[in-house]
């Protein structure tokens, strides 16, 4: 009795903690939900495209728990890298661990109400910040030691803020193409990514659904066995005088 109370103890706790991640997850997403306006950020604009590629499904029905570690391997070789993964009752989380690169990929899979959802999110300011600090202030003041003394041999040193201003202009524009496109790269991947793990859940949700109609379906004929097998009860004898 103790391990039976001990063990529903358990459930109970994994089920609270459920919800409470559950409900987290709703917060977290309402605050990183996109103006209504569809209005850009002031670092999206100077950027010239997305610092944060979010992308989400939701299949019918709940995909079971033994399903992540398959999840999980798909996310892996999709990335190449193994990451950190951590699963919590009928919840996945899978992050490429790299919080310190150009890359932050976070993937969550969650079974509730009969449905499964699945969200991707990649946050790009550390790669926006890498491109624009590293060539924007390495390049644009680098090459600073070829544009000043061309403007000076050219006998033109009123026109040298100018040339400067032009040049760094150029270079960040070439930087914010540069980034635009690689955000792009990242968004396919990113959608291809949450379609094969989409596409993986979706056939273990089908699996698991036919699995119990399997057992539904096998109940009542165990019952009528258990019912046939049952031996019939012992009429009583009556007694004859002679």
């Amino acid at each position: 009795m103790a391990y039976r109370d001990e063990n529903q103890h358990l459930r109970a706790r994994v089920e609270e903690l459920e919800d409470e991640l559950a409900t987290a997850k709703q917060r977290i997403q309402t605050l990183e939900a996109p103006d209504p306006g569809g209005e850009k950020s002031l670092g999206e604009r100077l950027a010239g495209a997305k610092l944060r590629i979010v992308h989400e499904q939701v299949l019918d029905g709940e995909l079971p728990a033994d399903s992540h570690e398959e999840l999980v391997e798909v996310l892996r070789r999709r990335y190449n890298v193994l990451g950190q993964a951590s699963s919590v009752g009928k919840s996945l989380g899978w992050s490429n661990a790299m919080p310190q690169g150009t890359r932050a990929v976070e993937v969550s899979v969650s079974a509730r109400n009969g449905k499964t959802t699945v969200r991707g999110v990649e946050r790009l300011g550390n790669l926006a910040g890498g491109l624009f600090g590293g060539i924007v202030g390495g390049v644009g003041g680098g090459g600073m030691a070829l544009v000043v003394p061309l403007v000076l041999a050219l006998r033109f040193p009123g026109a040298l803020p100018v040339a400067i201003v032009l040049w760094i202009a150029l270079v960040y524009a070439v930087v914010r193409a540069a980034f635009a496109r690689l955000v792009q790269g990242r968004d396919r991947e990113l959608r291809a990514a949450l379609d094969e793990v989409t596409s993986v859940a979706r056939e273990n949700i089908a699996r698991e659904r036919q699995k119990k109609l399997r057992v539904d379906a096998d109940e009542p004929a165990e019952e009528e066995e258990e019912a046939d097998e049952a031996p019939e009860p012992r009429r009583a004898r009556r007694k004859t005088g002679d």
